[in-house]
């Protein structure tokens, strides 16, 4: 039996679900276990970043923003050449901050690691 695997992704689609713009986790994705993930934005430099587990993964990226139009999703899945907002996994929590953070402690204290 082949088991699929998959990574961890922080960012956006095009509307048409086509292509992904942001950050992707360096490690295969862990299933049937929990799992904490913090996508983290800083709009001052541009720059986006994904942490795995409360450890930051990867450099941070440079990211355009753009204001959604359309719903957030959370638990998308690559389905043929496309994505859609379905994923073979609970979801049990999501947490979104719009706010500047003023520290390491404050995120810290945030997401919990």
């Amino acid at each position: 039996m082949t088991v699929p695997a998959g990574y961890w992704l922080f960012g956006r689609l095009s509307a048409d679900g086509s292509t992904f713009t942001g950050v992707q986790s360096g490690a295969v994705a862990a299933m049937d276990t929990t799992v904490q993930l913090t996508g983290m934005f800083d709009a001052h430099s541009g720059k986006i970043v994904l942490r795995v587990g409360g450890e930051q993964n990867g450099d941070w990226q440079q990211y355009t923003s753009q204001s959604g139009t359309g719903e957030i999703a959370v638990g998308a899945q690559m389905s043929g050449a496309t994505y859609n907002h379905y994923l073979a996994a609970k979801v049990s929590d999501v947490r979104i901050w719009a706010g500047a953070m003023n520290d390491e402690r404050q995120i810290s204290e945030l997401i919990g690691s």
